[in-house]
């Protein structure tokens, strides 16, 4: 695929050039989490998503890059991180959802992490309780 091409060619360059295309600008912000699959944004963040001017007009990345990877976003729809990591710019860790579906998950990932936190809280406690 031709984003490939521009992805490879952007790694190879040194800098950037002032005549980069939004691919190579990009992957040059963007670093590879090797076991999650991420491509984490190091660029400028708002509210933790990544942010960049496309033609003069920012925009989020990881919407730009779902539109000209995957394909159009639908109008009832927004993307959900589905890794839940929302300075992550990979299409194929986003999926198009609801506004209720995406804020259904949202409190399910941060119950199941609160739940998490809590349990691993207890067993730390009853560790240290059983510790001569």
């Amino acid at each position: 695929a031709d984003w490939r091409q521009q992805i490879r060619q952007a790694v190879i360059r040194q800098g950037l050039a002032p005549d980069a295309s939004p691919f190579e600008r990009i992957w040059h912000r963007t670093e590879p989490a090797p076991n999650s699959g991420c491509w984490i944004w190091l660029g400028c963040l708002v509210k933790g998503y990544a942010m960049m001017k496309f033609n003069g007009k920012a925009d989020e990345v990881h919407r730009f890059l779902y539109q000209e990877l995957v394909g159009p976003i639908p109008p009832d729809r927004e993307l959900d991180h589905l890794c839940r990591v929302t300075s992550c710019v990979n299409p194929q860790h986003l999926e198009p959802v609801t506004r209720e579906e995406n804020l259904r998950r949202a409190r399910e990932a941060k119950r199941l992490l609160k739940a998490e936190i809590g349990e691993r809280g207890k067993r730390s406690a009853d560790l240290v309780a059983s510790t001569p």
